[in-house]
């Protein structure tokens, strides 16, 4: 098959990564595809695959491409791509995370390009509709007559009922590689001797991976240990709510270190830690659950229930993490926390209206204040500001640390990280058989011989349609059904955009 890979932009990240490996993945074996990668700018570590520009697919801030373009001029853009590339036209375009409208021109992109024949399989990372209004193509259907891939459960599900029926849509996880370094870690109590002494948090600090959890759990780290955060946030946009977290660490001298991944590959980082940390409310994939298993460390923080339902059901235990940190509502600040709940509720009314009439949105953003009712909250879901003011209020109170021990017993052994070789190692093994590299490209494969099915039916499929008419059989999302599915009170955090 001749495949093109493409995506906004292949700048080091997770998606970047992924596009990367599944072109690499469909070049190997003698069964070998002619995979090719498309974005807006080439890998920075190199790729196997040969690299194809398209400047037009760059993120933009003026709603119509990055200088104005049309959909039109975009689809020509891309297409005339693939024929450089391709010179018999291109089997197939994969396109990553296409429905998050950071280009506004890419949804009626791929629309025109699937009209003019290219069959497309869309891999989604993440939804718009999951709390993320400032990337809600609220104007634009998505394209219809290709193929859904989902990387977990949860969204599949959301993508075969919002009316592509699980025949257009694919369950594809992404893949994990297998580190040369498989080393058991036993907990702090046995660890600090062998000069380890870190949890560490693998992320760039951006706010859905919920910094002022890390933070607080600092305060209950074992005598000498630390947590180390990898990596700062790029966007402008997070930079000050980081830049208050590291004043705030400071200040109460928390036993947290920032950006250590600046002067530190990660697996140097992995080999000094003896434990592994994600308190991360919102993911894709959710790479910090299963990278540490593979190799030998304990992951311990807060679940993302969803995700950690597939992870467990293929064979990794995670129990080392909570479902939530409850904390007294008596010691927050509500009136505040009131007037920001109400601000971000009014903020996803103004963006999704248009996809939902009042009478059925209404008393969804309803639902969404009941986390916040009653005589305790999830931490997690609160704002940072008043996160921020509650570590505070921990650093300096004990009674509040009582209460808040009283409310999560777990907490005082939860970063002792205490684990044994044999639960390791198997948690090791179910990882790399079910994300291996070759399972992934066989389920590529598959996913990429179900997307030319599709499109080649869309093409032939015809069904009687009122006025004694032919016309084709459409399979595509109901936009409303798909935020139905997503707006929902489990999935809403303060400080996840």
């Amino acid at each position: 098959m001749k495949i093109a890979i493409a995506h906004y932009h292949l700048d080091p990240g997770g998606v970047s990564s992924v596009a990367c490996a599944q072109a690499s993945l469909l070049r190997e074996g003698p069964d070998a595809d002619d995979a090719i990668l498309v974005a807006s700018s080439p890998p920075r570590d190199g790729s196997r695959a040969p690299f194809h520009r398209v400047p037009g697919l760059a993120y933009d801030s003026s709603g119509r491409g990055p200088a104005g373009a049309t959909s039109l001029d975009l689809a020509n853009e891309i297409q005339a791509a693939l024929a450089r590339a391709f010179p018999g036209g291109a089997d197939l375009l994969i396109f990553h995370n296409p429905l998050i409208a950071k280009n506004r021109s890419l949804i009626g992109a791929l629309r025109e390009l699937s009209q003019r024949g290219l069959p497309l399989l869309l891999e989604i990372h993440d939804f718009a509709e999951d709390f993320r209004p400032d990337v809600y193509a609220s104007a634009q259907e998505y394209p219809e007559d290709c193929l859904y891939a989902a990387l977990g459960t949860r969204d599949r599900v959301a993508l075969a009922a919002s009316g592509l029926g699980s025949a257009a849509t694919f369950l594809l996880p992404n893949p994990i590689a297998e580190p040369s370094a498989f080393e058991p870690r036993l907990g702090y109590a046995a660890e600090v001797a062998r000069g380890r002494n870190t949890v560490l948090y693998p992320v760039r600090a951006i706010g859905r991976k919920n910094l002022g959890e890390a933070l607080l759990l600092s305060l209950f780290l074992p005598e000498g240990a630390e947590i180390a955060v990898t990596l700062p946030p790029k966007s402008p946009f997070d930079l000050p709510t980081y830049n208050a977290w590291k004043n705030l660490a400071a200040r109460k001298s928390l036993r947290i270190r920032f950006e250590a991944g600046l002067g530190a590959s990660l697996e140097e980082l992995y080999s000094l830690s003896y434990a592994a940390l994600s308190v991360s409310v919102k993911e894709g994939f959710g790479y910090a659950f299963v990278e540490p298993s593979v190799r030998g460390l304990p992951l311990v923080g807060r679940a993302i229930p969803h995700l950690a339902a597939d992870f467990r059901s293929s064979g990794l235990a995670l129990s080392g993490l909570y479902d939530e940190l409850r904390v007294p509502a008596s010691d927050l600040a509500l009136g505040p926390l009131e007037m920001r709940l109400e601000a971000r509720i009014a903020a996803l009314r103004s963006a999704y209206a248009p996809a939902l009439p009042a009478e059925r949105l209404g008393p969804m953003l309803d639902r969404l204040r009941s986390p916040f009712l009653g005589t305790t909250l999830d931490f997690g879901r609160l704002d940072p500001s008043s996160q921020a003011d509650y570590v505070e209020l921990l650093a300096e109170n004990q009674n509040a640390i009582r209460r808040f021990q009283a409310l999560n017993p777990f907490v005082g052994k939860l970063l002792l990280a205490q684990s044994s070789p044999e639960l390791l190692t198997a948690e090791r093994d179910a990882a790399v058989g079910a994300f291996s590299p070759a399972r992934h490209r066989a389920l590529l494969r598959e996913a990429c011989r179900k997307a030319l099915e599709i499109h080649g039916c869309a093409e032939l499929e015809a069904s009687p349609v009122g006025g004694g008419k032919n016309e084709v059989a459409h399979r595509s999302i109901d936009k409303a059904r798909l935020l139905e599915r997503m707006l929902v009170p489990e999935g809403f955090f303060l400080g996840a955009g």
